[in-house]
């Protein structure tokens, strides 16, 4: 697993990667925009809430009927 600033950018097992690839791996993950991958993971997570939001039945959105017990 390589995280960076608490960030997961590889899962899985680093022995299964060659010698001439896990070098590789490493400085690409070394050379991330992290700004722009937490705001990719941000956006990623305003979507879901957004879908989330719209699946939720409007009747529950609007609270209880007048005059309900």
């Amino acid at each position: 697993m390589i995280m960076r600033e608490e960030v997961g950018l590889f899962c899985g097992p680093l022995s299964a990667k060659s010698r001439e690839e896990l070098p590789q791996l490493i400085s690409r993950a070394a050379a991330l925009d992290m700004s722009a991958v937490k705001a990719e993971i941000e956006a990623e997570r305003q979507r879901e809430a957004t879908v989330h939001e719209r699946r939720v039945c409007p009747t529950a959105r609007r609270g209880p009927m007048p005059g309900g017990a």
